[in-house]
């Protein structure tokens, strides 16, 4: 078994946010409502190294939104979603 850490490289993301607004168009169009709520904030990486979002106000909306999810306020329950 090969084991391969993993590093963030800022200095490219910076240069190519261009690129990342597409992915995540892509992503939130072929996403289940369902499982967008549970991928809320998947871009801080949970081995502890933080990608440096220069898009800081979207921090609190999403904060808010994992939030509230995380109480189970915006019950959304879809036919057919276990």
């Amino acid at each position: 078994m090969l084991a391969v850490t993993t590093r963030v490289l800022e200095a490219r993301m910076l240069q190519h946010r261009h690129l990342d607004l597409h992915v995540q168009l892509l992503a939130d169009f072929f996403a289940h409502p369902v499982h967008c709520l549970a991928t809320t904030r998947t871009d801080l990486l949970i081995i502890g190294q933080i990608v440096l979002d220069t898009l800081a106000r979207k921090i609190r909306r999403q904060r808010l939104a994992a939030t509230l999810a995380g109480f189970g306020l915006p019950k959304l329950r879809q036919p057919g979603v276990r």
